[in-house]
């Protein structure tokens, strides 16, 4: 079933925290799937939160361990491949959620503690590898979201609390530290997925025995229907697609676990400070090149975000256990002739940041050359387009004329009309021996100088990156004399 509402996404560029905390990496050459083992948590957990700081490392905090629920928090340094204590917080807790902030911060909000629901909430500063107050919720509440919306602010929606199922809303503002209320859900619902628009606005979908959606509108502070779900389902997943639909799949429903998947089609109207800048892509591409891009990054004011680069701070869906991280940029390269198309993903091996983008250097294999669209993806947002080419070999050129000289050649020849996409290089060739000189286009002359003296043909062959054209015909025969031949009586050239 197909609804009509939008989407969103978040950071994290792909690690996967188990209790034996596994990464799983991909080759370089992307030939074979390992699993390398790298290290242990100094505490065995579950039910906690990782977040991917902007430094690289990831904050795990809190759980449930074998000592009941944690304080404990632990940074993961991908650079060093190691561990390391990341303080603890005020209050043990489990099925929190934690958000990254523009600011860097880190909110952890609710879950369950050792007294039952939690209303606080606490800030990390990875600058100082502390935690403080960040205030308390009006609601106690575990298994809400938590949302990271374009103003900065935080919005928690629904949740358990001692008592029922919540249908309250609240807005963190980080300016102030303080809380306030975000209206009220028409349905009360905990466990379901929260979902940023390109909008602004956030799709909630589903929760226990829930089939329905909603749509909050931080413009009004107000929430309206988003219509239903094929399936009641919670502990599902929502996750941005590069199409713009938002991926709604499995989780738990009245019959017990779901395979079902259903997509959500939301029409893209996205909020123009959402729009990633990309202002360059490679002006050509070969079938083994890598694409690259480039963006001015992202901006923020006051919190709030005024520029989208590649890799914003903002939140893409909003979960306990259940977010779908999906904050960095798909590539899109599409031909301009049949729309045919392909996302790239960023080459492993070269980093990735908010301003810089490379391409797989295998992502064009198969891919019919020619004149193409290339769009950035953030949060389902395309940027503007800009243009390229696909190259191919160039043209040959036609059959070059020779002049002599004294120890010298000029090879003239009409540049090819095809250049194939990308910069020629013309390449002539003397024959006999093989010697050969270069120009760079625009040009339509080489000159051979020093060449020893002989009678000489030659041929051309325009170059460029996606390779060598068709050879040209043979030029003219021509004497090269040697470079203290005055009068070139008698001579006869011997190669």
């Amino acid at each position: 079933m197909r609804i009509n509402v939008g989407i969103g996404s978040k950071e994290l560029l792909g690690i996967a925290l188990l209790w034996t905390a596994l990464v799983f990496s991909l080759p370089a050459d992307a030939v074979t799937n390992t699993w390398e083992v790298t290290g242990s948590l100094a505490t065995a957990r579950e039910y906690h939160t990782a977040t991917l700081l902007p430094s690289g490392k990831v904050l795990v905090a809190g759980g449930v361990g074998n000592s009941g629920r944690l304080a404990s928090a632990e940074l993961y340094d991908p650079a060093s491949n190691t561990w390391s204590a990341a303080g603890s917080l005020a209050t043990v807790r489990e099925f929190h959620t934690a958000t990254l902030l523009p600011s860097g911060q880190v909110l952890v909000v609710g879950g369950q503690g050792n007294g039952g629901s939690l209303a606080s909430a606490e800030l990390y500063d990875p600058a100082s590898n502390t935690w403080s107050t960040a205030g308390s919720l009006a609601n106690a509440r575990w298994g809400h979201t938590a949302t990271l919306l374009p103003s900065g602010k935080v919005l928690v929606a629904g949740g358990f609390n001692a008592f029922s199922t919540l249908a309250s809303a609240e807005l963190y503002d980080p300016a102030s530290n303080t809380w306030s209320a975000a209206g009220s859900l028409a349905t009360a619902r905990v466990n379901h997925t929260a979902t940023l628009l390109p909008s602004g606005k956030v799709l909630v979908a589903g929760g226990e025995n829930i089939a329905s959606a909603e749509l909050y509108d931080p413009v009004s502070n107000t929430w309206s229907a988003a219509g239903t779900l094929a399936t009641a389902r919670e502990y599902h997943t929502a996750t941005l697609l590069p199409s713009g639909q938002v991926l709604v799949a499995g989780g738990n429903g009245s019959s017990g676990f779901l395979a079902s998947v259903e997509l959500c089609d939301p029409g893209l109207a996205p909020d123009p400070a959402l729009q990633p800048d990309l202002n360059m892509a490679s002006p050509w591409l070969a079938r083994t090149s890598r694409l690259v891009a480039g963006s001015l990054g992202s901006a923020y004011v006051s919190g709030a975000i005024v520029a989208t680069g590649f890799w914003p701070a903002l939140e893409a869906s909003g979960g306990a256990t259940n977010n779908s991280a999906s904050n960095t940029p798909v590539l899109q390269v599409q031909r301009i002739d049949n729309d045919q198309t392909i996302f790239v993903p960023n080459d492993e091996t070269v980093a990735l940041t908010d301003t810089s983008f490379t391409g797989s250097p295998t992502a064009f294999a198969g891919f019919p050359a020619g004149p193409v669209r290339v769009r950035a993806w953030v949060n389902g947002v395309p940027s503007a387009t800009q243009y390229s080419v696909l190259a191919t070999p160039p043209g040959a050129v036609a059959a070059p004329t020779a002049i002599g000289g004294d120890a010298q050649a000029t090879v003239d020849f009409t540049p090819t009309a095809y250049d194939g996409g990308a910069p020629i290089t013309y390449v002539a060739t003397a024959l006999p021996g093989g010697l050969q000189a270069q120009c760079t286009a625009p040009c339509a002359s080489i000159v051979f100088n020093p060449i020893a003296a002989g009678t000489y043909a030659f041929v051309v062959n325009a170059e460029n990156g996606a390779g060598v054209g068709l050879t040209s015909p043979l030029s003219n025969s021509t004497t090269v004399y040697p470079l203290d031949d005055i009068f070139h009586d008698g001579f006869e050239a011997t190669p």
